[in-house]
């Protein structure tokens, strides 16, 4: 048995479809809604990130530039990003805040928000 299945990898030759990037994606938001803490962190891949970006972040996001280049560019490799997610809604989640943390880029991205 190979530690991909037996640890629910996918493997090298294959990729998840969209329902299955769907379920993980509402695996991982009722994890964070129905955690008992305040804030969370979160480990995974700069694609299921992006994923995420593309998905949770609404029109209404305070900053347009950078909700842009969070829709369109990937986290560098080790990068961090603090995020502020409304859970309040059942099966819509809405990223109300992001910033790029401890000089975090995001790869093919302007600069100009990186102060923000």
């Amino acid at each position: 048995v190979s530690t991909q299945s037996t640890w629910g990898w996918t493997p090298f030759n294959s990729s998840d479809d969209t329902q299955e990037r769907e379920e993980r994606l509402m695996h991982l938001y009722n994890t964070i809604r129905y955690s008992s803490g305040s804030s969370c962190i979160v480990v995974g891949h700069s694609l299921f990130f992006l994923e995420i970006m593309r998905r949770w972040i609404r029109p209404n996001f305070p900053n347009g530039l950078l909700a842009m280049d969070l829709k369109s560019s990937k986290l560098e490799n080790v990068g961090c990003i603090g995020l502020t997610v409304d859970v309040t809604s059942f099966q819509n989640p809405t990223i109300t805040h992001a910033k790029l943390m401890f000089g975090s880029r995001l790869l093919s991205a302007s600069p100009t928000y990186e102060n923000c």
